[in-house]
């Protein structure tokens, strides 16, 4: 924990009745799951039987993860690391070849443009996201995106901002904290890399993309999304 920000050092470690929590609360998860698992059976069922299955397009999300003790987050979504973050997208349908798994990095902004393209529509706002059909079968499209990560805890009134993509996280908090992982060679973001001088070029290069992340709007995204320090 010793290179966390101090808002992460600040946690208790996670004791014995900590441990238990934890354990109950992932089980209740699963059992809500189980839920959803049957709903789904259960829709997709409705749809075959209707004889629109090949006609419709599905897609299976969340919102957010949830942490289990991670970075001594007994519980919660609020921090931006991966397991509150990095999510499932399963879409089955339409343009979208079966059996593909796309590796670049996608975020929620971009269900409406790919719903709106589905659809045949246009948006009649500006949309930060983008058609993921053409990404889906194009494994050289969006190779290199990165998307913003925000959040705002309403208990500590702390406001963090973070870039994700390619093989890097890098967050910006107040005051001045920071934080730098290499998802190839640290995916559970145990030793941040931000004060090592070895990865100074990294950080010069990801923070303007950061900024220029937050600030853009609609078609703007595109330009700013571009990852390339290191790979």
């Amino acid at each position: 924990m010793s290179t966390k920000p101090s808002f992460i050092r600040n946690l208790k470690p996670l004791d014995a009745n900590a441990e238990a929590a934890i354990l109950g609360n992932y089980q209740k998860e699963l059992e809500a799951l189980q839920a959803v698992d049957e709903w789904v059976d259960k829709i997709v069922s409705a749809v075959q039987s209707t004889g629109q299955l090949d006609n419709t397009v599905i897609m299976f999300t969340s919102d957010n993860g949830l942490f289990h003790g991670q970075h001594r987050n007994l519980l919660g979504k609020v921090q931006l690391y991966e397991e509150s973050t990095h999510v499932p997208l399963l879409i089955r349908g339409g343009p979208f070849p079966a059996g593909a798994r796309a590796a670049q990095t996608t975020a929620n902004i971009d269900l409406a443009p790919t719903i709106l393209a589905l659809a045949g529509a246009k948006a009649t706002v500006p949309l930060d996201g983008r058609d993921l059909a053409p990404v889906a079968a194009d494994p050289a499209q969006a190779r290199d995106r990165a998307v913003l990560l925000e959040n705002w805890n309403g208990l500590t009134g702390q406001s963090s901002h973070a870039l994700r993509g390619g093989r890097w996280f890098y967050a910006e908090h107040p005051g001045n904290e920071r934080e730098l992982y290499d998802l190839q060679t640290d995916p559970y973001q145990l030793r941040n890399l931000v004060d090592d001088p070895a990865y100074t070029s990294v950080v010069q290069s990801l923070a303007p993309r950061l900024a220029a992340l937050e600030a853009c709007a609609g078609a703007t995204c595109e330009d700013a999304d571009a990852v390339r320090a290191g790979g």
